[in-house]
């Protein structure tokens, strides 16, 4: 008989998970000290990367999988060297949902829209109590006159590209490893990191959804963004903040090659209130809420993953520790 235990501070999530387990599934709430002593094949644990870490640090500590409740692992390699994990007894599971994808894809959608229409301005003119003459009014580009970078072509740049294409966008997409028999009709060019620079002379907005691993860190900085000034192209960063350094970001700002930067992700979060992202004009930040890992999409990712290690089946969304991913 196997048990669930759930260490997490997502409220509501053990409820969650009952619903989707059948009654005689023994699950309860844990503390992080309660798990560091397991040893059970037969426990199933689903807890926030930011405990996983100290789990897996714990030699004696054994469960059938880890279930986390967040999409990218950063908050787990914080915690832990990966190095001193070889090799890892435990698998672990990053969260992964169709319901996440789309509402990364659809804060993209989002942004764009709201830069294409100015709405920053707009919500200035309102503010002024101020009604502008025609001449003074923002003539737009329809969605379908734009082309779209997107740097990362998993589940969540394929939903991106997949609403974009509706809408009648161009869609380039760059992929970490071999593009070869790469067939997608939401995509009308697919790149590898080597050929970014394609990319970025060619796309009025460049999406980032890559995970923080050692070859995407730093992959737009070191001037790798001039290549955007014939476009002066939106930046926009839903996917992790490594691959471009604070510094290269704003000197592209500063020196155009880029008009905006539209940033959900930060090196240091919550960003320090003497960071100069606060007040640079063309930088529009939000407070990492592009996507919220939500109960019911948790419970039932792990749901799937649960009836998998019941017939003996490879789960889904296994971390990569040589990748980091």
């Amino acid at each position: 008989m196997s048990r669930i235990l759930v260490c997490s501070t997502i409220k509501g999530l053990t409820d969650a998970l009952k619903q989707v387990l059948k009654p005689d599934i023994p699950c309860q709430d844990v503390i992080l000290e309660e798990t560091l002593t397991i040893k059970d094949r037969n426990t199933i644990l689903v807890t926030d990367n930011s405990y996983i870490g100290t789990i897996l640090k714990s030699k004696q500590c054994q469960f059938g999988f880890i279930q986390g409740t967040w999409a990218g692992i950063d908050a787990i390699l914080k915690s832990v060297n990966v190095a001193d994990l070889q090799p890892v007894h435990t698998p672990v599971c990053r969260f992964a949902h169709d319901s996440f994808s789309q509402l990364i894809a659809e804060y993209v959608i989002a942004q764009v829209i709201a830069s294409e229409r100015d709405f920053k301005t707009m919500h200035e003119w309102r503010a002024r109590q101020f009604f502008p003459k025609d001449e003074e009014k923002t003539r737009p580009r329809c969605v379908n006159q734009l082309t779209i970078g997107i740097l990362g072509y998993g589940n969540m740049g394929k939903s991106i590209a997949k609403l974009f294409k509706v809408m009648g966008a161009s869609v380039w997409a760059m992929k970490r490893t071999n593009i070869d028999g790469v067939k997608d009709s939401n995509v009308d060019k697919v790149v590898l990191m080597d050929q970014i620079d394609e990319l970025l002379q060619n796309c009025d907005y460049v999406c980032n959804v890559l995970p923080n691993t050692e070859k995407t860190t730093d992959c737009l900085s070191n001037g790798i963004l001039k290549h955007c000034k014939g476009k002066q192209s939106v930046f926009v960063n839903v996917g992790r903040a490594n691959v471009v350094s604070d510094e290269a970001l704003l000197k592209a700002l500063d020196n155009k090659w880029i008009s905006t930067a539209i940033l959900d992700v930060f090196h240091e979060e919550p960003v320090p209130k003497n960071h100069p992202f606060w007040n640079h004009p063309n930088i529009i930040l939000t407070p990492h809420v592009s996507a919220l890992s939500r109960t019911e999409d948790i419970a039932e990712c792990f749901s799937q993953n649960f009836e998998l290690i019941l017939q003996n089946k490879p789960l889904q969304n296994l971390v990569d520790w040589k990748e980091c991913y």
